[in-house]
């Protein structure tokens, strides 16, 4: 769902500014979500109103997320973007290692390193591939990083709150918070102005939260924090295969990606590295 995603947003963006796009797929998956627990689980709705003070950093932070996300890939490709969000992930295994006492295997450790040379290569060839306009591409990966950096706190949040928690409820409120705090600054009249096809990307995209991150709560229940970010890294390599399909299917709606033999490596690398890991 995240390799699909950061293509849409990126066509999106031409058409509607950030603050209410992430304000209406908050929305969106919030209403969505609220209606299931209106109907099969009334009490759990509590938390909208008492809300752990934990867990309100950690909608901050993915909220933080969500908008650093949307406005680094204004000023960068989806590929690029995709790849350097993995930082966020990539911190994230090393603080499960950290702070959750997790366990790396020798095979595991050895996914993990060959999981960053591979990230080392794609990164740096996509570096010399889009500096064309170095000022614009250091703005877009700077907000990116801080965005990644967001993504980390808020896992590693989830992952504390998922002991004490289901985690759709934990969802409930990490939807409804950056949902109420970007209303503000939303313009949801700019809606009215958008194309067939971009409300159908515009709902993806919504959709894309509410099962992504339903998705990402219920992992971070059943396995590790480490296991988790080095699946995650399998975005990068998602999004630039979509890239290289849509261009030669002939499909014009964002310039296409460019990689070369140390790219591709780089990113057949982060996928076995991956697979060594999450293999138990």
């Amino acid at each position: 769902m995240w390799g699909v995603l950061a293509i849409a947003l990126k066509v999106i963006d031409k058409s509607i500014d950030p603050y209410t796009i992430v304000w209406f797929r908050f929305l969106v998956s919030f209403l969505i979500l609220l209606g299931y627990y209106l109907w099969q689980r009334p009490p759990a709705l509590k938390i909208l109103f008492r809300p752990p003070l934990l867990l309100v950093i950690g909608a901050a932070c993915l909220s933080s997320n969500f908008i650093g996300y949307m406005m680094g890939i204004h000023y960068i490709s989806p590929g690029n973007c995709q790849l350097i969000s993995q930082i966020g992930p990539m911190l994230l295994g090393v603080t499960g290692v950290i702070i959750f006492k997790e366990k790396f295997t020798k095979r595991q450790f050895a996914g993990f390193l060959i999981a960053v040379v591979g990230f080392t290569l794609f990164y740096h060839q996509q570096l010399q591939a889009s500096a064309s306009d170095p000022n614009r591409y250091k703005l877009g990966v700077f907000i990116v990083l801080l965005a990644a950096l967001a993504w980390t706190s808020y896992g590693i949040i989830q992952k504390i709150m998922i002991r004490k928690y289901p985690p759709q409820t934990l969802n409930l409120f990490l939807y409804f918070f950056p949902a109420v705090i970007f209303f503000p600054i939303s313009t949801p009249s700019t809606l009215l102005t958008l194309t067939f096809t971009n409300w159908i990307l515009l709902i993806f995209a919504s959709l894309n939260t509410l099962i992504a991150y339903g998705a990402l709560s219920a992992a971070f229940k059943y396995i590790e924090a480490s296991k988790i970010s080095m699946i995650v890294t399998m975005n990068p390599t998602i999004t630039f295969l979509l890239m290289a399909l849509m261009s030669f299917s002939g499909f014009h709606w964002i310039a296409p990606e460019h990689i070369n033999a140390t790219g591709g490596a780089g990113a057949l690398l982060i996928l076995a590295g991956a697979l060594m890991v999450v293999k138990s």
